[in-house]
């Protein structure tokens, strides 16, 4: 794993522990990444089945395994 170094604002980073109830800063800035990456896959396959011509097609398990990814 490489190590990497970044100056995050204190107090911002202080407020995502808070939040998350992280207790370290790594688990915090780990957690959040976790939360950006899922929200970005979530809203992929959001767009992918409002793209969808019917609801008819998520019954095909072609379209259903494209939507997962």
């Amino acid at each position: 794993m490489a190590v990497t170094s970044a100056n995050i604002p204190t107090e911002l980073l202080e407020r995502a522990m808070q939040v998350l109830g992280a207790r370290t800063k790594r688990e915090a800035i780990v957690t959040s990444l976790e939360e950006v990456v899922r929200r970005g896959e979530q809203a992929h396959a959001l767009e992918a089945l409002a793209g969808m011509t019917s609801l008819v097609e998520l019954a095909d398990p072609e379209v259903r395994a494209q939507a997962r990814r």
